[in-house]
């Protein structure tokens, strides 16, 4: 079967939507399915890349940076003191990615692959794209 998964939160960010999309990728690939995952680019830019461990196939689609989210990918530095106050280690990295203006690249790859199933891990911005695809 030829499925997608899409999130807006993914590998190589460390947390439990993460983890659990590329697993489920993973597993459903190793198992002879045809696995396309749909998630945000971590640069911003539009990229198809290989996943480097299951290869299978990741498109990120063109995103910007949320600067309210906390950085999952990269060490967080100490934490500072700003005139006397302490602030959150949490406020120095940021790292979320929000897709914005992604629809015609997301159809386009979509259209192309021609999915059997479409699973949706979170939802967002892309899940919204994916929902509208669907419909």
């Amino acid at each position: 079967m030829k499925i997608v998964i899409s999130s807006d939160i993914y590998y190589p960010m460390i947390n439990g939507v993460a983890a659990f999309s590329r697993n489920l990728a993973a597993g459903l690939h190793q198992r002879g399915h045809e696995i396309l995952v749909l998630a945000p680019s971590n640069t911003g830019q539009f990229e198809i890349e290989k996943d480097k461990d299951y290869g299978f196939t990741v498109v990120r689609l063109s995103s910007v940076k949320m600067h309210l989210y906390p950085d999952q990918i990269h060490e967080v530095p100490e934490a500072r003191e700003i005139r006397g106050i302490q602030l959150p280690r949490i406020i120095y990295k940021n790292g979320l990615h929000v897709c914005m203006g992604h629809i015609s690249e997301l159809f386009s790859v979509l259209d192309e692959f021609q999915p059997d199933i479409i699973h949706d891990q979170t939802p967002g911005t892309v899940a919204l794209a994916v929902f509208y695809y669907a419909k």
